[in-house]
């Protein structure tokens, strides 16, 4: 019996018995050097790992042993035991243009300067986020989606992956349903990072010291296909939420207007 304390969610059987190949191992080598009590004092007297981080926190989590193995419990409980909560992020859209694309972080980081994250887990996604954001560039995961971009108002875009709820006979843009999200499409994202990035335009272009225009020209001359898309909003404090983890079926995530700058 293995007890995570809200580790590994979901996982639990594959550390549990990731956790007895371990322990075996250990006891059949030290019972040849000092014999098999002598070896279950020794293995069962230490913290046992396993061959992963949790995937939420992030963290490579001991797990003691009290009754020679019968039981084995987590080290402490995991401060995301109920689930891993949407990823937000701030950034400021003064020109009223928020461009979204498959990958702008060479332009937002030196990357061989730039600390490890571990994205397997969600803690890494999250510190991932946080850090482009901190540089004025938002990127949230949303997997191997391509995702569509929608604008919703002036105020909010969603990405994600909508398709038509309603009858096969539906025909864009007279969709049968007025809160159809399809026909407000302004675009889609081709991830092969599997995040997408969005940044305020004149931002982006007093960094780069040109035109978008200019950059995504040169772009394609390099024999890329994807394209950026423009979405104009009004001007002021966004905030992009990231919740693909909670929703992987359709809003992956969100950007919406916050506040006046």
């Amino acid at each position: 019996m293995i007890d995570c304390r809200g580790h590994y969610k979901g996982r639990e059987q594959y550390v549990e018995d990731n956790i007895r190949r371990s322990t075996e191992s250990w006891l059949r080598s030290y019972s040849r050097l000092i014999g098999e009590k002598e070896a279950k004092e020794a293995v069962f007297s230490l913290p046992l790992f396993t061959s992963s981080d949790c995937h939420n926190c992030g963290r490579s989590i001991e797990f003691f042993s009290k009754d020679q193995g019968e039981t084995y419990i987590a080290e402490d409980e995991c401060k995301y035991k109920d689930g891993f909560p949407p990823i937000e992020t701030l950034f400021k859209v003064s020109s009223g243009v928020i461009l979204l694309f498959n990958d702008f972080r060479h332009d937002y980081t030196d990357e061989e300067k730039m600390p490890y994250f571990n994205i397997n887990t969600m803690a890494g996604q999250k510190a991932y986020s946080e850090y482009y954001a901190e540089r004025g560039m938002i990127m949230h995961f949303v997997g191997n989606t391509c995702p569509d971009v929608v604008q919703v108002s002036d105020e909010r875009l969603d990405i994600g992956c909508f398709y038509c709820e309603h009858e096969d006979g539906c025909e864009l843009p007279e969709c049968p349903s007025p809160s159809c999200k399809i026909v407000n499409k302004i675009g889609s994202i081709c991830t092969d990072l599997w995040w997408y990035c969005a940044v305020d335009q004149s931002e982006f272009e007093h960094r780069i010291g040109k035109t978008t225009e200019k950059y995504e020209k040169e772009y394609h001359a390099t024999g890329a296909w994807p394209e950026i898309i423009r979405a104009k909003v009004t001007p002021g404090l966004y905030r992009a939420v990231g919740q693909y983890h909670i929703d992987e079926d359709k809003l992956f995530s969100y950007i919406e207007k916050i506040g006046n700058l």
